[in-house]
């Protein structure tokens, strides 16, 4: 399993690359979409960076993209 750093800015994925361990900082989300994990990082109210572990980046961006907008409703 791979995993994939993104940061995200107005809910939106604006960069990406594969990283190899969770930096400091990453709260782990428990309640998952799948078997594959998911961190985050959060500014006051905003995700700011998410981490997804996929297969491949397609995946993963799409199981993060997913992730920050149904988070994102329950944190405004």
């Amino acid at each position: 399993m791979k995993r994939f750093w993104f940061k995200i800015e107005d809910d939106l994925i604006v960069d990406s690359r594969e990283v190899i361990e969770i930096p400091d900082g990453f709260i782990e989300y428990k309640n998952t979409f799948g078997a594959d994990s998911i961190y985050y990082k959060i500014e006051g109210s905003t995700i700011t960076e998410v981490i997804g572990e996929a297969v491949h980046e397609a995946k993963a961006r799409e199981r993060v993209d997913d992730f920050v907008s149904r988070l994102n409703k329950h944190l405004v």
